[in-house]
């Protein structure tokens, strides 16, 4: 507080009163303020109600301590030099103070960090999401301060959330609010549900994480997916493509979205799992090449619904790796062609 880092805005001002709050004993919460005398000005008093210190900041970039007839005077700029000199002055001497710039802290490491974020995010709810917000920042609260590894904040209006999350958590369930991003994911995330909003993209997923639940969103893509992702819902969107698929997901619904072709991965899983693509636009010739492949003898792989459209037309009946080649993603650069691939599979017995 009395040699803040260069660019230190307001809110970082916010955050280190708020976490001072925290650290207060017990009753002397109310001794500290921000905002008493406006929005840019913060204080500490003493046990008979009088400033022992105070910070202001102005217009100018100008962020002042003033503490007991002591004050001092930095510039708050981005491109300020390590150790670079401000004027301080006391009553009775002059001379100069040299600034301490540290850089500010930018991965929580307390509680009252957190605290800090959550309350700043609180306070900032636009009209009509202030309840919502209470409510979510209660229950991370809660996460943070009982070690609940749970949070469930669903349908109280959320248009966001805060930046950090706790970081405790391994279950998050936010469903039947209005998302339309998310902030970073805790590390330790095993299960994620956040159906029914808005979301038009998604953060990279924790390398741990088991369940994906995202239905009923916006998503035109998804990011890669973690290797033991076991089960991803993922209907009603607006997905174009998939990526490549874990070999241990158990149940994959996909349905209604705008899927014109799939990965090769999806052959590779188990026939333990389910599949289910209807309702999206898969051209003919993927349809074809999925009936032919389910419909092999000793086939082995998932259990797959889709549209049976065009299924009373005549079947062409085609090599297998040259049926396949239809409706598998193209290959990357660099790498063999999907029909290349298959090619060997199509001279075993019994093979398409």
């Amino acid at each position: 507080i009395c040699h803040p880092p260069a660019g230190t805005t307001r809110e970082d001002v916010v955050r280190r009163f708020e976490r001072l709050r925290m650290l207060a004993y017990a009753g002397c919460e109310e001794n500290i303020h921000s905002g008493r005398h406006g929005e840019s000005n913060f204080c500490i008093l003493d046990a008979g109600n009088q400033e022992i210190l105070s910070v202001t900041l102005d217009d100018a970039g100008n962020y002042t301590v003033n503490c007991q007839g002591y004050h001092e005077t930095h510039r708050l700029t981005l491109d300020t030099a390590q150790g670079e000199e401000c004027t301080g002055h006391a009553e009775g001497a002059s001379g100069t103070l040299r600034t301490s710039l540290l850089p500010a802290t930018t991965t929580p490491q307390t509680a009252a960090e957190y605290e800090a974020a959550w309350s700043e995010w609180k306070r900032a709810a636009p009209e009509g999401e202030s309840r919502g917000r209470a409510e979510a920042v209660k229950r991370m609260r809660a996460c943070l301060k009982k070690g609940n590894s749970v949070l469930y904040v669903g349908r109280v209006g959320l248009t966001t959330l805060p930046d950090l999350l706790p970081p405790n958590i391994t279950t998050l369930f936010i469903p039947g609010n209005t998302l339309t991003r998310l902030p970073a994911l805790p590390p330790g995330l095993r299960e994620l549900s956040v159906s029914y909003n808005q979301l038009t993209s998604l953060p990279p997923l924790p390398p741990g994480l088991c369940k994906l639940s995202v239905f009923n969103n916006q998503l035109a893509s998804l990011p890669a997916l973690p290797s033991g992702l076991q089960i991803l819902w993922a209907y009603r969107n607006r997905l174009t493509r998939l990526p490549a698929l874990p070999p241990g997901l158990r149940e994959l619904s996909v349905y209604r979205n705008q899927l014109t072709r799939l990965p090769e991965s999806i052959t590779g899983l188990s026939s333990e799992a389910t599949v289910n693509l209807e309702g999206n636009p898969l051209s003919e010739r993927t349809l074809q090449a999925l009936r032919d492949i389910t419909s092999a003898p000793g086939y082995s792989g998932p259990r797959i619904r889709f549209d049976m459209a065009g299924a009373s037309a005549p079947r062409e009946v085609r090599a297998l790796h040259l049926a396949v080649a239809d409706w598998l993603m193209p290959a990357r650069e660099g790498e063999p062609a999907p029909a290349d691939r298959w090619h060997v599979f199509g001279q075993e017995d019994n093979a398409a």
